[in-house]
């Protein structure tokens, strides 16, 4: 073999061996990044676990009567119309809709499509967690059944779920969850438009010095499918509670919605709720409720039903 041959093998071996000297360098870089590209993601999780919780304690203290909506251009189409056509509008969805007390452990399906529209309404994941929404929430509408059942069969608390449903149509079945579609005994198909609690049970007020009732009743957990919205369903449910809050023995009626909150204000103002006090910043913040790191964005406010007598 010439010099020059000898060199060319050479050269090549020399190559192999260096490539296979740094194959598990290269490997052991990907490796590090992959684990900090992980550790990245989980404090992601955690930032975003914490944007989570402060966005369900707001929504469990208002309601989501008057969260945003991602259905835009049904908000734009009713902003849009005139305040006789917004009326005429409310108003025939006012005779089809329907109201009722659920008994969560004879009607399965219905309690399921209520809680799962609690996940949905309370429980808002941020943009780069949306691909996990479904799973996350059919988790959450999962344990809010759970919870449901447990309070009903243990009997500590009297708690009695109120629903609002409207008969499914041509429209409503391009645009309804299919989580929220409930089949009744009658074989009528309908969707799950709001739901709240009436809850009998004085120590579910935060401002409990407000309260001079023994058996005062509380709303809670309102909320209203975006499709329902802006179509007096909650005014609907609010006098089902009414006469809900009689059956069970109650003085008064109260609800503490967030006072930061104007549209779940003016709702319970104009059902007839009349303003007892408002908590201030400090007291907000000592209980530990700091919203998107704004001091006095928790703040809750309690109102009285005017409207409410034994």
């Amino acid at each position: 073999m010439t010099g020059v041959g000898c060199m060319r093998l050479y050269r090549a071996s020399t190559a192999r061996v260096a490539t296979s000297a740094f194959a598990p360098t290269r490997a052991a870089t990907r490796h590090r990044n992959v684990l900090s590209g992980n550790r990245t993601h989980l404090r992601t999780v955690k930032v975003c676990s914490r944007t989570s919780k402060h966005r369900l304690q707001r929504a469990k203290s208002v309601g989501s009567v008057g969260a945003p909506t991602s259905h835009e251009e049904s908000r734009h189409h009713l902003g849009r119309m005139t305040a006789t056509e917004k009326d005429a509008a409310s108003d025939s969805w006012q005779h089809d809709v329907s109201v009722g007390v659920v008994d969560v452990r004879s009607q399965p399906e219905l309690t399921s499509a209520i809680a799962y529209l609690r996940a949905i309404s309370f429980y808002v994941l941020p943009e780069d967690r949306a691909w996990n929404a479904p799973v996350y929430h059919r988790l959450k509408a999962d344990h809010e059944v759970e919870r449901l059942v447990k309070n009903k069969e243990e009997g500590k608390i009297e708690e009695c779920p109120i629903f609002a449903t409207i008969r499914m149509n041509s429209e409503l079945d391009e645009t309804v969850d299919q989580a929220l579609q409930v089949k009744l005994n009658d074989g009528t198909k309908v969707a799950v438009v709001g739901t709240m609690d009436v809850t009998l049970d004085r120590i579910t007020a935060v401002l409990g010095k407000s309260i001079t009732e023994k058996t005062p009743s509380f709303l809670s957990n309102v909320c209203v499918a975006p499709f329902g919205r802006r179509r007096g369903v909650a005014r609907k449910m609010i006098e089902a509670a009414r006469r809900q809050a009689h059956a069970m023995g109650a003085e008064a009626l109260y609800v503490e919605p967030l006072a930061a909150n104007e549209q779940a204000v003016r709702l319970y103002e104009k059902a007839g709720f009349v303003l007892l006090r408002e908590e201030s910043a400090n007291q907000a913040h000592l209980r530990g409720q700091c919203l998107d790191g704004v001091n006095g964005q928790a703040r809750v406010a309690i109102f009285k039903d005017s409207k409410f007598s034994m």
